[in-house]
């Protein structure tokens, strides 16, 4: 595993923001991670910036 050392984006102290009790997401620059909980467990995914738009314009 690779260190980094880009002061900008601190990687390992990153807060996540909730949208559910389930579901919490990490923006970061280009993509957003999406982690959710299913019975103690968590599933970690990322999503470019622009196929979460795509998805959301679909939604609406």
């Amino acid at each position: 595993m690779t260190t980094r050392n880009n002061k900008d984006m601190p990687y390992y102290r990153r807060v996540p923001k909730k949208i559910t009790e389930d579901i919490w997401y990490y923006e970061n620059p280009k993509s957003v991670t999406v982690v959710v909980y299913i019975d103690h467990k968590h599933v970690e995914f990322n999503l470019s910036k622009s196929r979460l738009k795509k998805i959301v314009g679909r939604m609406n």
